[in-house]
């Protein structure tokens, strides 16, 4: 990392520069309604991108011309600027209508309980589905165990894996995956917050629950469930800022190892792997590439390889809940680009693999390379509004518990800003909505609740 400073270009340097100083106002105005959710897209551009840089070697930008370096880190300093710009009027609109709230985060272990115990109910179903799936293979009971404790079987056993493009059962099992993430992130987040026995059992149900994500080789499974945890505890919690940090660093020390098992593991799929004795020193990070990415889209565009699709693929992000059984046709995902990329082959789909633009090369591949930075910030912005929003609302704990979801979910859109990224939150938002409008009369809480939505009366809640 030394080295890459040393012979890092002037313009590395000018996107360094811009985000340590929007860090540094976000952390002066920690207290301001957007500052929170700006402060972790900020975190988001600056691993995918300045970090991804520093984590590389040298030969993997060898292939590439200082000029179309150059041209990145400018279109990275561009979306940061555009980004601070866009913020207040897009933040200012989204919360309009409601009233000033400074009040501390909604805490009541009431409200908290009651959302663990809907949890518990989601992933007991979960658990007996995955159970009625498995039960037609002869070593039924040993892979159902295995669901709790993956090393127990061979081989990773899958709970909702369905068939590839155009099976007419996907979106059904997908949405119990993304729904899955979000139940167990909810766990994390309930043991931050929770007290007493609430606490011990969010511990309990992690323990019972995570293993099955953390015992895999999708590394952005388990960011997206334990980032909103994360989040709680800066959040939520009352300690210091050095204790915060320190804690921090261990849990990313720990997932510093435990990504380079996974690493191991993606090679041979066999879960010996994850009890082996692995010598892991010389085993590197890879899956950052975003900035990379971006040098070949900008590469790409510059020489006439790839020609940007106005739009084309944004849209093909917004209609994906659509099920491919009920709209054929429906437009895949940056095939065009994985084309471009040279991963085409006579397959169904036409190519070997997707490749993963980035946030800023996405809107770079829909727009072009200015318009599309432009495109990107503004969609940051809105993001980090509709975020603010929930956190104006935080005396109600369902609200606060999308907020978390969302900045958990968040550092994953560095890949590419897409509901594949964003189907845990959006589930969430699902749940809530209906939670509002429901009302279960029936539900006795205590009458020290200070949320919003008392079951007794929350006649008009707030969009």
């Amino acid at each position: 990392m030394l080295e890459r400073l040393s012979t890092a270009p002037l313009s590395f340097w000018l996107v360094v520069t811009v985000l340590v100083a929007l860090v540094w106002e976000g952390l002066s105005k920690w207290n301001e309604v957007w500052a929170k959710p700006a402060l972790v897209v900020y975190g988001t551009i600056g691993v995918w991108y300045p970090i991804d840089y520093l984590m590389s070697m040298a030969k993997d930008f060898r292939r590439f011309s200082d000029v179309t370096l150059d041209i990145s880190f400018v279109q990275v300093t561009m979306c940061l600027v555009l980004l601070r710009l866009f913020i207040p009027p897009v933040y200012i609109r989204m919360i309009r209508g409601l009233p000033p709230d400074r009040s501390s985060v909604s805490l009541d272990q009431n409200w908290i309980e009651v959302i663990l115990k809907i949890a518990i109910v989601f992933w007991g179903v979960m658990i007996v589905i995955a159970c009625a799936r498995l039960s037609d293979y002869p070593d039924a009971i040993l892979r159902m165990v295995s669901l709790f404790w993956p090393p127990a079987y061979p081989v990773k056993t899958s709970m909702f894996g369905h068939g590839g493009i155009g099976n007419s059962t996907s979106f059904m099992w997908a949405a119990l995956g993304y729904v899955q993430r979000l139940v167990y992130a909810m766990f994390g987040v309930i043991a931050v917050i929770g007290r007493g026995r609430i606490r011990y059992l969010a511990i309990l149900m992690i323990a019972l629950s995570w293993p099955y994500v953390f015992f895999d080789r999708m590394r952005n499974v388990m960011l997206s469930v334990l980032m909103p945890g994360l989040a709680a505890f800066w959040i939520c919690t009352k300690l210091s800022i050095p204790m915060k940090v320190v804690s921090s660093l261990l849990v990313l020390f720990a997932l510093d190892y435990w990504f380079k098992v996974v690493i191991v593991y993606r090679g041979d799929y066999g879960m010996s792997v994850f009890s082996g004795t692995n010598d892991l020193s010389e085993v590197k990070h890879y899956g950052l590439d975003m900035l990379k990415e971006l040098c070949y889209i900008n590469t790409f565009i510059a020489d006439g390889t790839y020609i940007p699709n106005w739009g084309k693929r944004y849209f093909a992000e917004a209609v994906n809940f659509v099920p491919r059984a009920v709209w054929p046709g429906k437009p895949t995902i940056g095939l065009d680009y994985a084309i471009a990329r040279g991963f085409s082959n006579r397959s169904e789909l036409g190519v070997s693999a997707t490749v993963a633009t980035g946030l800023i090369g996405q809107g770079v591949v829909n727009f072009g390379r200015v318009f599309g930075v432009v495109a990107v910030a503004a969609l940051l912005s809105l993001w980090i509004g509709f975020l603010s929003r929930l956190w104006m609302q935080r005396r109600s704990a369902i609200r606060l518990f999308l907020f978390l979801i969302g900045l958990g979910v968040t550092f994953n859109s560095g890949r590419d800003i897409s509901l594949l990224v964003l189907f845990p939150f959006v589930f969430g938002y699902l749940f809530v909505r209906i939670w509002e409008w429901y009302q279960p009369e029936r539900m006795e809480l205590q009458p020290q609740l200070t949320s919003y939505y008392s079951p007794r009366n929350a006649d008009h809640p707030p969009s």
